[in-house]
């Protein structure tokens, strides 16, 4: 027995979905002797599919952009890759994070979707700052790193002596000055923004 692959077709209308619901299935059934799934055969409305990892949405066309789902699964990897409890150098947490972005980004390049990656590049600056300053474990270590990267010694102790939050310790100004964007990319950490214009079709 043979099997077709999955397969969206997009009508102007709900009542021509349906009558093409009945035709297709009818020519893949008696022509092709293909088996339909009418579990999953549905007519839907494009902001209510999931395909492939793809949701859609109409600007001023449709367009095929990441599902919810797909971005939060994304956003969990990234999270578990920029936990600071993971023992792992930044050259190794680096590569690993290098890895997953390409990954999802090939896959849901033909997406349109630059607004929403650059909110997940600054979710990930913002872990690595805190990633970056938990590795300087030590107060004093905390300080010392600071100044070299010009902050002011009094401020450094400021920050560093703190019982600030992690939350509120990265998204400090006196971190977000010691850590900005292009050192930050000096540093080898990538860019989710900038690998999917790399990759954009």
């Amino acid at each position: 027995m043979r099997y077709g692959d999955d397969v969206l077709i997009f009508t102007r209308s709900s009542w021509t979905a349906k009558r093409m619901m009945k035709s297709v299935s009818r020519y893949l059934t008696g022509q092709l002797d293909l088996v339909v799934n009418m579990d999953k055969s549905q007519v839907r409305k494009p902001t209510e599919v999931k395909f492939l990892g793809f949701g859609y949405v109409k600007l001023k066309s449709w367009r095929a952009i990441p599902h919810p789902e797909s971005v939060k699964k994304f956003q969990r990897k990234m999270k578990d890759l920029t936990n600071h409890n993971l023992r792992l150098s930044l050259n190794e947490r680096n590569e690993k994070l290098k890895q997953s972005i390409q990954g999802w980004v090939v896959y849901f390049r033909l997406a349109d979707m630059k607004d929403e990656l650059v909110q997940l590049d600054d979710e990930l600056k913002f872990r690595m700052r805190v990633v970056i300053w938990k590795g300087w474990v030590a107060q004093n270590r905390q300080i010392v790193s600071l100044v070299k990267l010009g902050i002011p010694s009094q401020e450094a102790e400021g920050l560093a002596w703190s019982r600030k939050s992690d939350y509120l310790i990265g998204n400090s100004k006196t971190l977000q000055r010691a850590l900005p964007d292009k050192r930050l990319k000096e540093m080898g950490i990538p860019s989710v923004v900038e690998c999917y214009l790399r990759y954009r079709v």
